[in-house]
């Protein structure tokens, strides 16, 4: 991964690392019963929060 591509992740993922997003995505989305509140997390960031 380029340092700019990553830059980008991490601006796009501010506060939280982009593998924290990742695990968070990919681990906890797969849950049948995971409540999809990411959509209201991305609402109220000022930069949305994007994967």
């Amino acid at each position: 991964m380029e340092a700019s591509e990553y830059r980008s992740r991490f601006e796009d993922s501010y506060p939280f690392l982009p593998e924290v997003v990742d695990v968070l995505y990919h681990r906890w989305g797969s849950y049948s019963t995971f409540q999809r509140t990411r959509g209201a997390t991305a609402d109220e960031s000022p930069r949305g929060l994007v994967h």
